[in-house]
């Protein structure tokens, strides 16, 4: 099992939020470490010579928030030992690059002259833990970062307030906007850099719904979506419990709507 590094969530938060459009690699390269990878792509130890390289790596279409290794990986054969190898990295590059996600390998390899080096297809899966992106938007990115599949930046980005909770596999048709006068989802297309351990990016203007009438509801749920009032959500969040008396402009001054990936 797998999930992204800190530049792989960077790298999506940027390219989803328009901050920063990012080109994949045509091919992404499985990498093997002795040691255990961290969230930032550092802690890995490759083996050093013995015609160790950097494979490339294939992945079946992602399905639910997953997506999973194709074909076997079959590597140079070993002309010097390469250790015990227990780890794994997928790299944009054959030699430096963007590590983009890391795992552990399903069982040890000990590496010895000679022997052959198989990662078999489906040892090496991808995640995305429930919460904070939609699922259809994971698949998107999983297919896009891993498998080249295009995916275009969004023309429009637009904030969505709900009246109750959001749920993975939400849309932005099945989602409850809020329904007093005056409501709508608010054009926001300003965001800053993802940046720090988590990667994180916050909105930089100011955001401002209008003055809203009729009968009180409470957010319960906020969403970045693709659509005025349809389309697909990107990023949510249930983490708000805000109360809209008649008369408010719910508003988010800027850093206030934070997108984080974890």
């Amino acid at each position: 099992m797998g999930s992204l590094t800190d530049a792989g969530e960077k790298l999506i938060l940027d390219h989803l939020l328009k901050t920063l459009e990012y080109a994949p690699s045509p091919e992404v390269f499985l990498l093997l470490s002795s040691t255990d990878p961290l969230d930032d792509g550092s802690g890995i130890t490759e083996p050093i010579g013995g015609s160790y390289s950097r494979t490339p790596i294939s992945f079946a279409s992602a399905v639910g928030r997953s997506i999973t290794q194709s074909a076997n990986v079959v590597f140079p054969i070993p002309t010097a030992p390469w250790g015990t190898m227990n780890y794994f990295a997928i790299a944009d590059n054959v030699v430096a690059g963007n590590i983009l996600a890391y795992g552990s390998l399903g069982a040890s390899k000990d590496i010895i002259t000679d022997n052959s080096v198989i990662v078999v297809a489906g040892d090496v899966t991808l995640t995305m833990l429930p919460g904070g992106m939609c699922s259809e938007y994971v698949r998107r990115t999983f297919n896009w970062m891993f498998r080249d599949i295009a995916m275009a930046q969004p023309t429009n980005l637009y904030i969505a307030l709900t009246s109750a909770a959001i749920i993975d596999d939400d849309t932005g048709v099945s989602i409850i906007d809020l329904i007093m006068t005056g409501y709508i989802r608010q054009l926001n297309n300003t965001w800053t850099p993802a940046v720090g351990a988590l990667a994180s990016s916050d909105n930089d203007v100011a955001i401002i719904f209008p003055s809203l009438t009729d009968v009180p509801e409470t957010i319960l749920g906020t969403a970045v979506v693709d659509h005025e009032t349809d389309g697909e959500i990107l990023f949510y969040s249930n983490a708000i419990n805000a109360p809209v008396a008649v008369g408010n402009a719910p508003t988010f001054p800027i850093g206030d709507f934070n997108i984080t990936l974890d």
